[in-house]
C-alpha cells in the first residue's frame, strides 16, 4: 500500500490504486474490452464518430480456429485475436457485405454466422449468444443496405429522364 487512494475494480473485488493523474481506476483486461472503446477504435483505425455498437467473443474459422472477439460498429464488422503474441485483425465494411446468415459448426452445432462479401466468405463460430449477434449484424446491414438504396434512388431521380412515348424536348 503506497498511501494512494484505493478502489475496487468493477469486474472483481481486487483492490487497486486510484490513478489521480488520469482521475480513474485502471481497467482490467475484461473492463478494457467492455469500456475501452478508444483502444478498440485505435486497433481498427476507426474514426471517433464510428459508434461501437456491440462486441462478442467468438472464433474465426480458417485453417485453424482463431479465438478472439467480434466488434460490431455502425458501419463495420471487425474481428481481432492474439495468436502467440501476434494480433490478427479483420475489418469488413457493411457496404461490402452481400449476405449475413446463420451457420453451423461441424454441420450440426448452431453457433456460427456466415458473412459473405464478393471476394471472401467469413465464418465466425463459438458464439455463446449467436442469435443476438446475428440480430445486431442483420439489423445494421439492413439499415446500411436501405441507406445505399436510398442514395442510388436519389441519384437516379436527379438524372434527367427520357421516356420514348413522351418524345424529346427539342
Amino acid at each position: 500500500v503506497t498511501g494512494l487512494p484505493q478502489a475496487h475494480t468493477m469486474m472483481s473485488m481486487q483492490v487497486v490504486e486510484f490513478d489521480l493523474e488520469k482521475n480513474r481506476v485502471p481497467l482490467t483486461a475484461e473492463e478494457e474490452l467492455l469500456f475501452g472503446s478508444d483502444a478498440v477504435h485505435k486497433r481498427f483505425r476507426m474514426p471517433e464518430e464510428e459508434v461501437l455498437v456491440e462486441d462478442y467473443a467468438c472464433a474465426l474459422q480458417g485453417v485453424i480456429l482463431l479465438q478472439g472477439r467480434m466488434y460490431i460498429f455502425a458501419r463495420h464488422i471487425c474481428f481481432s485475436c492474439d495468436l502467440l503474441g501476434n494480433t490478427k485483425s479483420i475489418k469488413i465494411g457493411f457496404h461490402e457485405v452481400i449476405d449475413v446468415k446463420k451457420a453451423k459448426t461441424a454441420l450440426i452445432i448452431p453457433n456460427a454466422i456466415k458473412i459473405l462479401t464478393p471476394s471472401r466468405k467469413f465464418i465466425f463460430t463459438s458464439f455463446i449468444f449467436r442469435d443476438e449477434a446475428l440480430k445486431a449484424l442483420s439489423s445494421l446491414w439492413y439499415i446500411h443496405m436501405g441507406s445505399m438504396a436510398a442514395q442510388q434512388n436519389q441519384a437516379q431521380q436527379t438524372q434527367p429522364s427520357f421516356h420514348p412515348e413522351w418524345g424529346s424536348c427539342d
